[in-house]
C-alpha cells in the first residue's frame, strides 16, 4: 500500500514595521512574484492525495474563485502522469466529493471530459448544493450551545464555511 499524503497549504502575507528612520511614503504596488516551475516528479513517485478546495462565500466575495480553480489545475497538472491519484473535495455550507479516491492523475483525466477536469470545472459551478434531506442552519448570534441562536431552513445563497465536514470527508478512504 502506498502512503497517503494529506496536508493543507496556506499562504499568508505578513507585513512588518519599518526600520527606524524610514518614512512611509504611502501605499506602493509590489511587483508580482516570479513563477517558478515545479521540479519534475518521477513516475515511480505515486502518491495518493485528497485535494480540499474552499468554496465558501469568502472565496467569491474576494473574487478568488478563478484563482482557486487555477491553483487546483496547476497542482493536479504537477502530478500528471506520475502514477499519483487525487481525490477532490470542495466545501461551502456542505462538503462534496467531485473526484473519487483512487482517480489516477493523467493527461486524459485532465483533458476535457476527464474526471479531474470535471472536478475543476464543477468547483463553484454551481456552488456546492445541499444534499437531499439536509437542512442548513444559520447562526444568528448568541450562545452557540442554544438552539434559539440558529435559524433552520435558511434560503440564503450565502455559502458558509464547513471545513470541518470537508476534512472529515477527506480523512475517509471511501
Amino acid at each position: 500500500m502506498r502512503p497517503v499524503v494529506a496536508g493543507v497549504i496556506m499562504v499568508t502575507v505578513a507585513g512588518g514595521g519599518l526600520p527606524s528612520g524610514v518614512v512611509d511614503a504611502g501605499p506602493t504596488r509590489r511587483p508580482a512574484p516570479q513563477a517558478v516551475l515545479n521540479p519534475p516528479v518521477e513516475e515511480a513517485c505515486g502518491v495518493d492525495i485528497t485535494l480540499v478546495l474552499d468554496a465558501s462565500g469568502s472565496i467569491q466575495s474576494s473574487d478568488a474563485v478563478d484563482d482557486v480553480r487555477d491553483a487546483a489545475d496547476a497542482f493536479l497538472t504537477a502530478l500528471k502522469d506520475t502514477n499519483s491519484t487525487a481525490r477532490v473535495v470542495d466545501f461551502g455550507t456542505v462538503a462534496r466529493e467531485t473526484a473519487p479516491p483512487g482517480a489516477l492523475v493523467t493527461t486524459d483525466s485532465l483533458a476535457a471530459g476527464g474526471v479531474h477536469r470535471e472536478a475543476i470545472d464543477k468547483y463553484y459551478n454551481p456552488k456546492p448544493p445541499l444534499q437531499p434531506g439536509v437542512t442548513a442552519y444559520e447562526f444568528r448570534g448568541g450562545d452557540v450551545n442554544s438552539t434559539s441562536s440558529y435559524r433552520a431552513g435558511s434560503t440564503s445563497q450565502t455559502q458558509y464555511t464547513n471545513w470541518d465536514q470537508a476534512l472529515d470527508q477527506a480523512s475517509r478512504q471511501t
